[in-house]
């Protein structure tokens, strides 16, 4: 099995359309299971996609689905992968308005019929207009006789003011009491620097309930996804190179690899983050 995590800051830089080919021709290759995004942007303007359409392009539709518009970053990737020969079911979320444009979510992509999908609130706030809201997207589906659920998280900060992330983490641990009775893999940006001890890595380690896959791999590099100064650590006080960047799961087996991509080192640098790939 493998799997990609990728904060994809889409929409926002230069060549977009350059580094969605990119993306794209990146999962085609490595053929990864599952892929979750964070930061899939849409415009708040743009013209909304018909049901049938997102339905005939593996879209998996929730009770109240948001409404996914034509330039919706992951249905754009799911059309450029399909043209290159290949198909993926996926769902998306709506999180909050993004620079003030933009419908900001999460979403994932799976290789393996979607079984079941489901999203929370982690953030105190459930207002649309607060950039501080936060939902997460999660999907359960068969992968080699076994079901596993993968979720697509993107988390707030350590000292947010009104909203840190000990409390998000304790909602998210909440409500993942349910399904722990399967696989479950987080995938996503946490916002959360391994090189800072006693914040949010150590708090999701510290009960050996939740296993770094960076550390259960038999071969890893440095792990860092983040090498300078981007939006949301502008004001704080890090080291401008970062771990923040994960993929955690809820059984320490040992796993093949785990590596940075999309660095210019493994395949170009496409956002303002890395992604993290491991194989199993």
């Amino acid at each position: 099995m493998k799997i990609l995590t990728l904060n994809t800051y889409s929409w926002m830089l230069e060549d977009s359309l350059l580094k969605l080919e990119q993306v794209a021709k990146a999962i085609y290759r490595e053929s990864f299971d599952i892929v979750a995004l964070q930061e899939v942007n849409q415009n708040i303007s743009a013209p909304e996609v018909p049901e049938e359409y997102l339905l005939n392009r593996g879209f998996i539709f929730k009770d109240k689905s948001p409404k996914i518009k034509k330039d919706n970053f992951a249905l754009k990737l799911i059309e450029k992968l399909h043209t290159l020969g290949t198909d993926y079911y996926w769902t998306f979320t709506k999180n909050h308005i993004g620079y003030d444009k933009f419908d900001e979510g999460v979403s994932i992509l799976s290789k393996h019929k979607i079984k079941d999908i489901t999203d929370f609130f982690i953030s105190k706030s459930t207002s649309y207009s607060n950039y501080k809201t936060r939902k997460t997207v999660g999907l359960k589906t068969l992968i080699n006789g076994y079901e596993k659920w993968f979720f697509s998280i993107h988390m707030g900060w350590w000292n947010d003011d009104t909203d840190p992330f000990s409390n998000q983490w304790n909602t998210i641990q909440n409500e993942l009491q349910k399904y722990q009775t399967n696989e479950i893999y987080l995938m996503g940006d946490f916002n959360s620097p391994f090189e800072i001890r006693n914040q949010g890595y150590d708090l999701i380690t510290k009960d050996k309930v939740w296993f770094d896959t960076h550390n259960l791999a038999i071969n890893h590099d440095s792990g860092q996804t983040v090498i300078k100064k981007i939006d949301g650590w502008k004001d704080k006080t890090a080291p401008s190179a970062m771990r923040i960047d994960y993929i955690f799961k809820n059984h320490p087996d040992i796993i093949k690899s785990s590596n940075v991509i999309f660095n210019g080192d493994n395949y170009p640098i496409v956002s303002d983050h890395f992604g993290i790939c491991i194989e199993e």
